[in-house]
């Protein structure tokens, strides 16, 4: 007698990547869109998911009150000064191997305040039983995954952006849905 396989069983649902990033405000959500239509770039602009990560938190299966509370406790009280960056070039990132790369608004440039911002959240949370992984952020929020750009252009104009919110996020793989969890004011 013939025995069909069972079906593949169904993951329980997304993963999720936790992370603190920079949101750009609607604005400059819409000088990016502007840009990236006038430079005629075929990737799909990400416009719902437009971030600058500045600090990983954790991987996690499920996302619950519980642990969006765990997370935000040593936050109670943030203060970090706002602070502007300036976008000055399309770029590709990731590995030259990848046929579908992270497109980037980036700056040629260093900018230190992104990563004291990410010192002072691993700070907050040294002495819990979370510690956060080290990380150097390179300022930069994803625009599209598509086929690398044969070189990095530059924007004109150029993006300023008052970065004064800290968003805690939710990212839900594989569907582009971004899930704010908590809030904190920069200035």
């Amino acid at each position: 007698m013939f025995m069909q396989k069972p079906p593949p069983i169904p993951p329980t649902g997304p993963a999720h990547k936790l992370f603190f990033a920079a949101v750009p405000p609607a604005a400059v959500a819409e000088r990016m869109a502007a840009l990236w239509q006038a430079m005629g770039i075929r990737a799909r602009l990400r416009r719902p998911v437009l971030h600058m990560t500045i600090q990983m938190v954790a991987d996690a299966e499920t996302v619950d009150d519980a642990l969006a509370a765990f997370l935000t406790r040593p936050m109670r009280d943030f203060r970090f000064p706002a602070f502007d960056i300036t976008l000055d070039r399309v770029a590709n990132f990731g590995s030259r191997a990848e046929r579908r790369r992270p497109l980037v608004f980036t700056t040629r440039g260093q900018d230190a305040a992104p990563n004291a911002l990410a010192r002072a959240i691993r700070r907050r949370f040294a002495s819990t039983a979370w510690p956060l992984p080290r990380m150097y952020v390179t300022p930069h929020v994803t625009a599209a995954y598509g086929r690398p750009l044969p070189e990095s252009a530059r924007l004109v104009p150029l993006i300023h952006w008052h970065v004064d919110e800290l968003v805690l996020i939710d990212s839900l793989q594989g569907l582009t849905t971004h899930v704010p969890l908590a809030r904190w004011p920069l200035g």
